[in-house]
């Protein structure tokens, strides 16, 4: 589907649809940068702001342990997947493709199998990157707190 929300916009829409006895999962699909503060901090802000449990599961290694709870469970999660364009990119021998393209596309599918079981799911892609994104990414989720309807503090 095309989309002509802003990325705040769109995310916003997107968590005006939590349910209140659901929860919150950020699917981060590259390899993690060396601060984990600021996924945490983003983590810590939703769960403060919207009172709903919000976890981090990094892709796609949670994928054979949470994947089939994910998609087979209660209709209450929401799901932000997270790509990133890799700073340095490595070839698989012997494949037409890199890591970071394999990565991609797991994410991808990841996002396409959350909405064939008709799960609430979005998907950010950093284009500078994990970390620029990550930083960037917590200032558009406090823009978006601070937008929100219904939400104090």
């Amino acid at each position: 589907m095309v989309s002509t929300l802003s990325v705040r916009d769109a995310l916003r829409t997107f968590l005006e649809q939590r349910n209140l006895d659901g929860y919150i999962a950020i699917l981060p699909f590259f390899k993690p940068v060396p601060d984990g503060d600021t996924l945490r901090s983003v983590r810590d802000q939703l769960r403060s702001r919207l009172r709903t449990p919000v976890q981090v599961s990094t892709g796609p290694r949670y994928l054979p342990v949470l994947g089939p709870a994910y998609k087979n469970g209660p209709a209450n999660g929401m799901f932000i997947i997270l790509t990133a364009t890799p700073e340095e990119d490595l070839k698989i021998r012997g494949a037409d493709y890199t890591f970071g393209q394999l990565q991609l596309a797991l994410a991808e599918t990841e996002f396409e199998t959350l909405g064939n079981a008709c799960k609430l799911v979005i998907r950010l892609h950093f284009s500078q990157g994990p970390e620029k994104g990550l930083l960037q990414f917590r200032e558009l989720v406090i823009q978006t707190l601070q937008s929100l309807r219904g939400i104090s503090g």
